[in-house]
């Protein structure tokens, strides 16, 4: 389980939970979900993000439907018949998640040891974990380990249109494997009324040329 940043980078990582979990549920029973609970995360405040809406929003994690939405994650709206904000909503998230799968592959694609299941103590492979994910990072800092091909490029509709480089050096079966199970429904209110403030930024100030095409679909 990992934040990651924009740029490729892991912010946080919580290395052990078993693979039968999902990932929502992993977040929540995890040492970071503890502390974004408790509000020990020392997030910056909530701020005026557009001219628009004059009510602060808080800073979130991006999310997809595996993990429940709270006051500090975001993830997409259920349902297929939802209304053309909501459809935005889920259009611009789902392009920020990019970044995650991203993060990973360029990651699982440069350290070989990822390339087949590790098979090695439970001690050691956390060990390994840790130690490549301070190597990735400082690595990025380097062009040459991960240049502007080695990255995915997608185009308005969130279609690939170069696939990274990083994806012809990931096999199929490696330690790294995605596991999603569809976390729980339920959110307060606030929570809600948090991604429906989203919503609007994306429909005026915080709009997109490109957005309006995903409607066509």
């Amino acid at each position: 389980m990992a934040l990651v940043s924009a740029d490729y980078k892991f912010l946080m990582v919580d290395i052990g939970a078993q693979g039968r979990h999902s990932d929502g549920g992993i977040f929540k029973n995890s040492e970071i979900g503890h502390r974004f609970n408790e509000g020990l995360m020392n997030l910056p405040p909530p701020s005026i993000i557009d001219s628009a809406h004059t009510q602060p929003l808080p800073f979130v994690i991006v999310a997809d439907e595996a993990f429940q939405l709270n006051s500090f994650t975001m993830r997409p709206y259920p349902g297929r018949n939802m209304t053309a904000e909501r459809r935005i909503f889920n259009y611009r998230l789902s392009r920020a998640r990019r970044v995650v799968e991203n993060a990973f592959g360029i990651m699982a694609a440069r350290w070989r040891i990822y390339q087949k299941p590790m098979n090695t103590s439970l001690a050691t492979t956390e060990g390994i974990v840790q130690a490549t994910i301070c190597l990735h990072n400082f690595m990025m800092t380097r062009d040459h380990y991960c240049d502007d091909s080695f990255a995915d490029r997608v185009n308005y509709n969130n279609n690939i249109v170069a696939n990274g480089a990083w994806r012809e050096n990931v096999p199929v079966i490696g330690a790294i494997q995605n596991y999603r199970d569809a976390g729980l429904n339920k959110c307060s209110r606030q929570a809600a009324e948090i991604r429906d403030r989203f919503t609007k930024h994306f429909m005026t100030e915080g709009t997109v040329p490109w957005q309006w095409e995903i409607l066509q679909k």
